[in-house]
């Protein structure tokens, strides 16, 4: 797989659930690989950017994270960042390893067959825990369709001339 680093995007790392306790503490969704790095990624700021966190994770519950926000004292201010998507600039992140890309990078590509015919564009990606899936718009119609998202379906994502090559034929 060609792999080329973009910093064309933010990128969607967790989404703060709910106030946990009184003292400002909140739940976090965190939709990293290793949910420790969120040190590493810099800047963590709410979607238009106005708003800038410093978090510290505090302990773990199942899928979810409690977590001190800097200048989030009780349960009031942690309840009005309720809901609230946490994000950080593509240009923060290291290069993916040889052979592995990062979601993001792939939104907006082409989907090809494999005699290179445009069949659509990637709109989004999906994990119900049962894998990935990838969401198309095909050309034809302008219509929308999943597809899982493995190897064998996609075999090969070409990030630097923008093209997912596609094997399943409808």
């Amino acid at each position: 797989m060609n792999r080329k680093k973009t910093d064309k995007k933010n990128i969607c790392i967790g989404k703060i659930l709910a106030p946990h306790g009184v003292r400002g503490l909140v739940k976090i969704s965190l939709y990293t690989d290793a949910p420790e790095n969120i040190i590493r990624y810099g800047k963590i700021f709410d979607k238009s950017e106005s708003k800038e966190f410093e978090i510290e994770l505090k302990s773990q519950q199942k899928d979810t994270f409690i977590a001190s926000i800097k200048g989030i004292i009780d349960r009031t201010q942690a309840e009005s960042i309720k809901g609230m998507m946490l994000y950080i600039s593509r240009a923060d992140l290291p290069d993916p390893e040889e052979e592995s890309f990062y979601i993001n990078d792939l939104i907006n590509l082409d989907v090809v067959d494999g005699k290179k015919n445009i069949i659509g564009k990637v709109v989004n990606f999906y994990n119900f825990g049962s894998g990935d899936i990838i969401e198309i718009q095909l050309t034809h119609n302008n219509k929308l369709k999943t597809y899982i998202f493995n190897k064998d379906n996609f075999p090969i994502i070409d990030i630097g001339n923008g093209l997912i090559t596609m094997t399943i034929e409808d």
